[in-house]
């Protein structure tokens, strides 16, 4: 009677902070708020350690995850065009590093047989079987969490283990014949064709520590997966067969649109994007439901992986924002009579910065421009050639929570979003929906779904981001216009009823139902798809 009782568990994953993923927080929430009780996997430990939440925060450790296609192709970049050693020593430094490993007696093992102290005598033999144990036990640590080991491992531990040591073994062998075969004067293909491997050796073991690893040591046994990442794919698979559970991925981007963008390497482009590709078909083909943003990804996911996602917009929640010290406003000293236009979002390379720039320069010196969000280039000099210096602010990334609450002081929000791929006309982004919340008129990009949604509700003035008179135009109707902006902000005011998160929880709610309840087939998709 206990067990009938027993109130559905949604285990939720995602490879970042849950403070750094608004999404999966609504999300999360939500399941919460359904009545299901709710545990959430985050990829680091999160900001919201010490905040009052109503679900279960299980933080896979504190190493930095994965490299991005930026990172880590910056990291294979320098090692390619590096001298042998150099490029051993960085590729070294961007590997794993495990938590907690002690130093042991080397080749324990085979110096118990004759057979082993005989093949000991082999050139080479001896530093291959010290490799390979040094990497067994980072492996075996790795799938304890990072944590130390406190007695020996069993043999199904070593087994299990075993098959991501031999990646770990294959890093080091991979980065050492380069350095010692390869001439100092060979070609830069030549050499990118021998580094390469080593830095996707590199990739995969991070990849296999962080993903699989040690999300298969924390994840608690679940009635439903609710996969915010495919990274996490291979580790979910596993326990949805171990506990005849099912999973629902929700795509946040159709990732594979990095094929067509300029800033992202050939190495990214031949080696790591196409094995993303596959683990993301995988965790479609398997999963009991997709889900992602808006119709525009929706169809992109269908013309490449042949599914039929539902569609659940990233739209913000009012519940959970609460009051914060100091707006941006005050953040950056500005005074009441200050126009202030804000950007709500972290920098991608589908921005650009130089047309909101140049439009500025042409306005009153009482308009400024400000950027809440992180990884923003350097400005200084940019700034200082358009004169610029004081009139534009950024601002570091505020909690979820926090976001609206901040931005709200400010006059009007620009989105400042162009066409660098062909995800980019799809996008309806946090910003848009948190710009929206905070009832703020927005300068918004000829971009459809952005378009669509701005058009229907009358939400402010379209400008192409990479045009300065048509975003100068655009603010200087708004900053001159007092009637035409207040029109526009009540617009805002109203459709914040349809573009909040509680409208989209209507799709949300219905979804988690029809897995969890207890009309549902016993079977998962996962099991159904293996068994035939």
């Amino acid at each position: 009677m206990k067990d009938v009782d027993r109130r559905p568990v949604v285990v939720s994953l995602t490879p970042l902070p849950l403070s750094a993923d608004s999404r999966t927080l609504k999300q999360v929430t939500s399941v919460h708020r359904f009545g299901f009780k709710s545990i959430v996997i985050e990829g680091a430990p999160s900001r919201l350690a010490d905040e009052p939440i109503p679900f279960e925060i299980i933080s896979i450790g504190a190493r930095a995850q994965p490299q991005t296609s930026t990172d880590a192709a910056t990291v294979a970049a320098e090692a390619v065009a590096a001298p042998h050693p150099v490029a051993e020593e960085k590729l070294a430094a961007a590997a794993p590093d495990p938590v907690g490993i002690q130093d042991i007696k080397s080749l324990s093992i085979l110096q118990r047989w004759p057979v082993g102290r005989l093949a000991l005598r082999i050139p080479g033999l001896r530093r291959v079987a010290r490799a390979l144990q040094r990497n067994l036990l980072r492996a075996l640590v790795s799938l304890k969490g990072g944590k130390q080991l406190q007695q020996r491992p069993s043999i199904a531990q070593i087994i299990f283990a075993l098959p991501y040591a031999m990646i770990l073994l294959a890093r080091e062998v991979v980065g050492w014949l380069p350095t010692r075969i390869l001439p100092a004067g060979i070609s830069q293909s030549l050499r990118a064709a021998a580094i390469n491997p080593l830095a996707f050796a590199n990739y995969l073991a991070t990849y296999l520590d962080q993903h699989v690893f040690k999300v298969l040591s924390v994840t608690p046994r679940a009635d439903l997966y609710y996969l915010h990442s495919f990274y996490q794919f291979p580790a979910v698979f596993l326990l949805c067969l171990r506990y005849r559970a099912r999973m629902i991925y929700d795509a946040h981007d159709f990732y594979q649109h990095q094929k067509e963008d300029p800033t992202v390497s050939s190495y990214w482009k031949k080696w790591v994007i196409p094995f993303e590709g596959a683990i993301e078909a995988a965790c479609i083909r398997f999963a009991s439901d997709v889900v992602t943003v808006n119709e525009g990804i929706a169809a992109l996911m269908r013309e490449r992986f042949g599914c039929e996602p539902v569609i659940l917009r990233n739209a913000h929640d009012f519940r959970l924002d609460r009051q914060v010290p100091r707006t941006i406003r005050d953040a950056i000293g500005l005074a009441p009579e200050a126009f202030l236009v804000v950007f709500i979002g972290n920098y991608k390379s589908g921005m650009t910065l130089e047309g909101a720039f140049d439009a500025l320069v042409s306005l009153p010196k009482h308009v400024h421009l400000a950027f809440l969000g992180g990884r923003y280039p350097d400005c200084n000099d940019t700034l200082a050639t358009r004169g610029l210096e004081g009139r534009v602010h950024f601002v570091p990334p505020v909690l979820p929570q926090e976001i609206v609450p901040v931005a709200a002081s400010a006059d009007v929000a620009v989105l400042l979003y162009f066409k660098r791929t062909i995800q980019y006309p799809n996008i309806l982004p946090n910003g848009f929906f948190q710009s929206v919340a905070a009832g703020l008129p927005l300068v918004y990009p000829d971009l459809e779904q952005i378009r669509r949604v701005a058009e229907r509700h009358k939400l402010g003035i379209m400008a192409n981001a990479q045009d300065a008179n048509e975003i100068r135009s655009a603010l200087q109707l708004l900053v001159e216009n007092d009637e035409v902006r207040e029109t526009f902000r009540e617009n805002v005011r109203v459709s914040r009823q349809e573009l909040c998160w509680a409208y989209e929880e209507r799709t949300l709610e219905p979804l988690l139902n029809r897995h969890l309840s207890k009309s549902a087939p016993n079977v998962s998709r996962i099991e159904d798809k293996v068994a035939h």
